[in-house]
Formats: structure tokens, sequence, C-alpha cells
């Protein structure tokens, strides 16, 4: 994977989970997004 791809994966969770109070909610996102680009790359 290269390393812009992470970068942007990494801005686009900040974008995604700006706001949110705690750490735990952060990496409940973080895991969604993670399944639905799983079952995108499987489609």
């Amino acid at each position: 994977m290269p390393i812009e791809e992470i970068n942007h994966k990494i801005k686009l969770l900040r974008r995604l989970s700006f706001g949110m109070p705690n750490l735990t909610n952060y990496e409940e996102t973080h895991h969604s997004l993670v399944e639905f680009q799983a079952k995108e790359k499987e489609s």
C-alpha cells in the first residue's frame, strides 16, 4: 500500500471523527471504515 494512500485514509478518518469526545468513538469509527473498505474491495 503506497504511503499516499495511508496518509489519505488517516486524513479521512480524522475528518469523519471530528468532534468525537473520546478515543473509543474514534476507534469504533476507524474499525467501521476499515470493514466498509474491505467489503468494497470484495465486490
